[in-house]
């Protein structure tokens, strides 16, 4: 399989200065925070136009598909912008590789979505729909191969311009079918159209963006299992973020119900818009940091050690924010019989501290090559996670799911690499992150 490659860049060392790294953050910022004000009007929109029960089903069939959607990307995105900044003249080859794996592991994920719904819940059709229909977006996740190349270069501007044409566009879609009083499969399709476009756009901008050049990309069995051997653990890893991510949901359907499930969700909902701050802070000094770390070990922990205490600060401001304005901004939204979603909201915010130190850390594992431990601190969470959730949901009900989340990140964030020599470090430096900034 070959597609269009990219050039080698001479000058890349100029694409990692601290402009460069400005403007590409605030491409991803306020791509973000108009994703973040639009989307979350149109969801709450949506929620109250829905209802609990349709709504909870509609997040349930999100959280589902989610939980298989890690199996398709295979933990390659980090290993190839590091493989890119390593190696531009090689560029051609790596996407080209990634392209192809993460097309198989896409369709291969979809089978197993459609049997495991089928499976689990064999007399409710409706979800069946719902879930095989979110979930088809799942193989054009391969697509997103466009944006690791424009990650590498610091180019980001170009995948914000085309998420937002096609987020507008969506958006406009919702508020045309919620005044058209569409039925709940209409959402779905909906759902799954934007990652058509998204796909497609990407695609044409970066062949507009490279249009002078003529190399191909090409995949390489070689390259396969060398990008496959340095991502498994990571793989293994954002399986169980997802799972951490989507789990609560499907659990909280088994024990309490569809009505219980759009309460939550919302509450979710509230909390995930916040994570684009650290991963756009992150993914735009990530290549800089890579550059650090090959030519000067002092400026390189440095370096790192700001990044955490930026992520850690930044986090506990939208903390702290958000626990005097929560029952404001649900009540207000969706009125008194979302009033629950507030208390939870309140509680599950807490969860952003630690998964931003996280995000951090696992790039800090890339770059030090020790990713596979990952998958000795997914033990860790597995069982506090599980435990937790089945020890205080039937008890505690939506607020047991809630403490059970933020215990288990901060287990897998700071806790569980303290057991281990090569990790221990990045742990005293996320707790270093806590103090004050300097």
């Amino acid at each position: 399989m070959r597609f269009p490659n990219t050039p080698v860049d001479t000058s890349r060392d100029k694409k990692y200065e601290a402009k460069a790294i400005f403007r590409n953050t605030s491409w991803l910022l306020v791509d973000r925070l108009l994703r973040m004000s639009v989307g979350l009007f149109i969801g709450l929109w949506l929620a109250r136009y829905l209802g609990s029960e349709n709504f909870g089903i509609y997040s349930y069939a999100i959280a589902f598909s989610g939980l298989f959607q890690s199996l398709s990307t295979l933990g390659l995105e980090s290993i190839a912008i590091r493989d890119i900044v390593r190696e531009p003249s090689k560029s051609g080859e790596i996407l080209g590789t990634v392209f192809s794996l993460q097309l198989i592991g896409g369709l291969i994920s979809l089978l197993l979505v459609i049997g495991t719904i089928i499976g689990l819940r064999p007399n409710e059709t409706l979800t069946h729909w719902i879930v095989i229909i979110v979930a088809a977006k799942i193989p054009l996740n391969a697509f997103s191969t466009f944006d690791i190349w424009f990650q590498s270069q610091c180019k980001s501007k170009y995948t914000v311009c085309v998420k937002l044409f096609v987020f507008i566009l969506v958006s406009a879609l919702k508020v045309i079918a919620i005044n058209a009083h569409a039925p709940l499969v209409i959402f779905a399709w909906v759902f799954l159209l934007e990652s058509i476009l998204f796909s497609a756009g990407i695609g044409l901008a970066y062949k507009l963006v490279l249009e002078r050049y003529t190399p191909l990309w090409a995949a390489s069995v070689a390259r396969a299992k060398t990008l496959l051997s340095s991502s498994w653990s990571l793989l293994v890893s954002e399986v169980v973020i997802m799972v951490y991510m989507r789990i609560d949901q499907i659990m909280i359907k088994e024990f309490l119900g569809n009505s219980e499930v759009g309460i939550y969700s919302l509450a979710i909902r509230f909390t995930e818009i916040w994570y684009f701050i650290p991963i756009a802070i992150v993914n735009s000094i990530f290549p800089a940091i890579i550059l650090l770390r090959e030519t000067d070990e002092l400026a390189y922990k440095k370096r790192l050690q700001q990044l955490y205490k930026i992520v850690t600060w930044v986090s506990l401001s939208i903390v702290l924010g958000t626990q005097f304005l929560a029952k404001y901004l649900i009540v207000f939204s969706l009125g008194q019989d979302y009033t629950e979603s507030a208390t939870i909201l309140s509680i599950t915010i807490w969860v952003i501290v630690f998964a931003s130190q996280g995000i951090a850390r696992g790039k800090w594992l890339v770059m030090e090559i020790l990713q596979s431990y990952s998958f000795m601190f997914i033990g860790f969470f597995v069982l506090c996670y599980v435990s937790l959730y089945y020890l205080w949901i039937p008890i505690y009900g939506l607020k047991g799911a809630a403490l059970a989340t933020i215990l288990s990140q901060a287990v897998v964030a700071i806790f569980a690499p303290m057991l281990f020599r090569k990790t221990r470090p990045s742990s005293f430096m996320l707790i270093k992150a806590f103090t004050p900034l300097y």
